[in-house]
């Protein structure tokens, strides 16, 4: 279903297998995958920032980055882009990076 202007209402991600060769993804920092990590298990901006004792200004602008970075526009495609380039490990919960970079 589309919203309003073309927009699509909802985010279905396909994990892919392990073995399967992921896309080239940019190079991220230890906080970045981290925030996707905590992104992906539900957190908001706020307890983000309180787990990684930072500013809530500073989650944002990590957020606002990684959705450049990742050509992902909401929250849920930034989680599904992750998993999909393999920034964060399939069939993991809570969810972590694929690298064991924390």
């Amino acid at each position: 279903m589309s919203g309003p202007v073309g927009r699509v209402a909802h985010v279905w991600a396909v994990v892919t297998d392990q073995s399967i060769a992921h896309e080239a993804h940019p190079s991220l920092t230890a906080a970045q995958i981290r925030i996707l990590s905590l992104l992906a298990g539900g957190s908001t901006n706020g307890e983000i920032a309180t787990s990684l004792k930072l500013s809530r200004q500073a989650v944002d602008y990590h957020l606002s980055r990684l959705r450049d970075l990742l050509g992902a526009e909401t929250r849920p495609a930034l989680v599904a882009r992750a998993y999909v380039l393999g920034i964060l490990a399939p069939r993991a919960w809570p969810p972590r990076p694929a690298t064991g970079r924390q």
